[in-house]
């Protein structure tokens, strides 16, 4: 127990990766929790007995993206990957909040659908990218040492994301609380690069 109270372990020539990779955590899973309350709101839209869909959806998805994933993530060079990869996701979300500010009808119900499946991807690729990242700066004994301090971004990220959205929920719009999603992604983007 006295362990768990022990302040973090960190070493002088380690705090700037460890800081920067705290915020590129933290602003990553409050992007992700800015877009988890919209995916809920337009999958349920379309009704929850086609749930079962979305998530057949999210299966197929993954299952066809993991290929290209791995072709890429060896190939390019970690910074060129995620600078690219998170940017694709940027692209992404303007799309959907140019989407949701427009679409009416079925196309905003086909656009809720794809928006579900689409964040179920995006969580999965952008968390594997910041893990193996940090597996790639910090060794096992500092991995040992650092990445529970770490876990505290994503955590306190998750948290802060869904206090954001409950208490803005009311004041933006969907496709607003998107542009902001774009702008943590840029933030982790920009840790990222002081990380590597």
């Amino acid at each position: 127990m006295i362990k768990l109270l022990k302040p973090v372990d960190v070493k002088s020539n380690e705090k700037q990766a460890l800081l920067w990779s705290w915020l590129y955590v933290f602003a990553l899973f409050l992007a992700y929790y800015t877009l988890r309350p919209i995916r809920d709101e337009l999958g349920a839209a379309g009704g929850v007995t086609q749930l079962t869909w979305l998530f057949t959806g999210t299966l197929v998805a993954m299952l066809m993206l993991t290929p290209l994933y791995g072709y890429l993530v060896k190939y390019w060079k970690r910074e060129k990957f995620i600078t690219i990869s998170y940017r694709f996701f940027m692209l992404n979300l303007v799309v959907f909040a140019m989407l949701m500010a427009m679409a009416t009808g079925d196309v905003l119900v086909w656009t809720g659908r794809i928006f579900f499946i689409w964040v179920s991807v995006f969580k999965l690729f952008v968390v594997s990218v910041f893990w193996s990242l940090m597996a790639d700066i910090f060794n096992t004994d500092q991995g040992k040492r650092l990445f529970g301090f770490l876990a505290t971004g994503s955590t306190i990220g998750g948290i802060a994301g869904s206090a954001f959205v409950s208490f803005f929920a009311d004041v933006f719009s969907n496709y607003i609380l998107l542009l902001m999603a774009i702008l943590l992604l840029e933030m982790s983007v920009l840790a990222a690069k002081k990380t590597i």
